[in-house]
């Protein structure tokens, strides 16, 4: 907080448009390991929408096993459709 000039440190601050603060934030977490405290990764609401829910995954630290699977999301998949229109891109 000193560092950003800071007073508070809020959802509101995290939110903003402080991405170094941001990155900062994310840093520290993921130094924690060195503390023993390991965390897969962060979980936080867009400042574009609070509804959303994001997530950051700090991918050496996952346990994955890959499944075989062969099927292709439709171009009329209706949660496609809602993210396309979300994020006013189009679908090809």
């Amino acid at each position: 907080m000193v560092r950003f000039k800071l007073k508070e440190f809020d959802l509101s601050v995290m939110t903003s448009q402080h991405r170094r603060l941001t990155q900062e934030a994310a840093r520290y977490v993921y130094e924690l390991a060195d503390a023993g405290l390991a965390f897969a990764g962060i979980r936080y609401l867009s400042r574009l929408n609070p509804s959303w829910e994001l997530w950051a995954v700090f991918h050496e630290r996952m346990i994955h096993t890959p499944q075989d699977i062969s099927e292709s999301i439709r171009a009329d998949d209706p949660g496609l459709v809602a993210a396309a229109s979300v994020l006013n891109i189009g679908i090809v």
